[in-house]
């Protein structure tokens, strides 16, 4: 099976990834690898971080699928980590650049979402603001 442009984009960013910090890898980098065309890319993402951020969230709609049960979690926790530390190298990399576009925020924000959307199927839309501080205190990586 072929895969999408997005995905070949996506499949190139982290091989590239497992070889170099994301400070040293571009976008002409990511054409080299894939052989597209800067325009298709630009078409499809705003720069390399978009398309990390793309990766990420490919991963966790298909952990985290929206109709999930709760019961779960403990297994849906274990299929991400095990994907985090298959991938550490990426992870690193993305997670400790600290310049524009930075990548921490978007992914802990991503986190709380899918957490909040969790505890709003068993509270209902009101979470308890107490589990809600603690949710936003664990998402925020502390």
């Amino acid at each position: 099976m072929k895969l999408s442009v997005k995905d070949q984009f996506a499949a190139a960013i982290v091989a590239l990834l497992k070889i170099a910090p994301v400070e040293n890898i571009s976008v002409e980098d990511i054409l080299r690898e894939t052989g597209l065309s800067r325009t298709t890319f630009y078409r499809h993402f705003r720069d390399k971080f978009d398309l990390m951020f793309y990766v990420l969230q490919k991963k966790l709609d298909h952990i985290y699928t929206p109709d999930c049960d709760l019961g779960q979690s403990g297994e849906r926790m274990t299929t991400l980590l095990v994907f985090i530390r298959e991938n550490h190298r990426y992870f690193k990399s993305i997670l400790s650049y600290e310049g524009q576009n930075c990548f921490r925020a978007q992914f802990f924000a991503k986190i709380e979402h899918l957490h909040l959307n969790r505890y709003r199927r068993i509270w209902g839309t009101k979470v308890p603001d107490e589990i809600a501080f603690h949710l936003r205190f664990h998402a925020a990586g502390t």
